[in-house]
């Protein structure tokens, strides 16, 4: 693979985080907001956080752990209500 390729590459998964970040922060409080859930807005905005600070570091070790993270939780949440 060429070193083209790679820094390509590096820099879609780093604008990839950072629209995830946003998704998650906003996603987050407005559906916190809507159900009156505190634990939400601050579970979004932790996992926001994150996202944006390995956006930042472009530490993809910290951006992949949040997102699997965040897929379990979402797993768990959707087996339990089966809603989306």
């Amino acid at each position: 693979m060429n070193v083209k390729c790679l820094l390509a590459d590096r820099r879609t998964a780093k604008k990839a985080t950072l629209v995830y970040a946003v998704l998650i922060g906003g996603g987050g409080v407005v559906a916190g907001i809507k159900s009156g859930s505190k634990p939400s807005i601050i579970s979004s905005t932790i996992a926001a956080a994150l996202l944006a600070y390995s956006y930042l570091q472009t530490s993809t070790v910290i951006a992949f752990g949040t997102a699997v993270a965040l897929t379990i939780v979402f797993a768990i949440r959707f087996v339990k209500t089966q809603k989306l």
